[in-house]
């Protein structure tokens, strides 16, 4: 698929715990992002999995990164947000950006919870030091593919129908994934919290 001006960016549960859920939305739109719909949603262990699995199949990180979305009992809820560039850009490329690398800048540094050096003199090393830092607040999938089936996955038909008269360059795309079979992902609905 030819790149896409929207995107689709995970809010963690850590960050909607320490209150940092509206800060990351807001660097989103000031790096130049539009956020054009956002649900709030606890995520099924499936459904984490599907997320992280082709990014991270066989990496000792992918645990540590299912349980980053699932959260925990107390504190389980997610964000997703749909984006779109503002200048018609690649959305994907511009979110990747703005999301950063731990210690590197961007949202992942400015607020993880801890920083490499902190997690080492913490006795943290080898696996445990890597789980640890594949913890952070944020997931902004790897490409633009990923991105739609991320969102056919988690937009149910009443989303997707609002979304095909606010955003009909977004329905249409994800239609023509749907219908080109591109979209790979069984959708299992997540439990709808809001939506805006």
């Amino acid at each position: 698929m030819d790149s896409s001006s929207y995107s689709i960016a995970i809010i963690k549960p850590d960050a909607h715990r320490d209150m940092m859920a509206e800060m990351i939305g807001r660097d989103l739109e000031e790096g130049g992002l539009d956020v054009i719909f956002r649900k709030d949603i606890v995520f099924s262990e499936v459904q984490a999995k599907i997320i992280y699995l082709k990014e991270l199949e066989g990496h000792p990180n992918l645990s540590g990164a299912i349980k980053s979305i699932l959260g925990t009992e107390k504190n389980n809820l997610s964000t997703i947000l749909i984006l779109k560039s503002k200048e018609g850009q690649n959305g994907l490329a511009k979110a990747v950006n703005i999301k950063g690398k731990v210690g590197k800048g961007g949202i992942r540094a400015k607020y993880n919870l801890y920083s490499r050096e902190e997690l080492e003199s913490g006795g943290f090393t080898g696996d445990e030091l890597s789980s640890e830092l594949a913890k952070n607040r944020l997931h902004v999938p790897d490409t633009d593919s990923e991105a739609f089936e991320i969102m056919s996955m988690l937009l149910t038909e009443k989303d997707k129908n609002e979304l095909k008269y606010r955003e009909p360059e977004l329905y249409n795309e994800l239609e023509r994934m749907i219908k080109s079979r591109e979209v790979t992902l069984e959708p299992e609905r997540p439990r709808e919290l809001k939506s805006r």
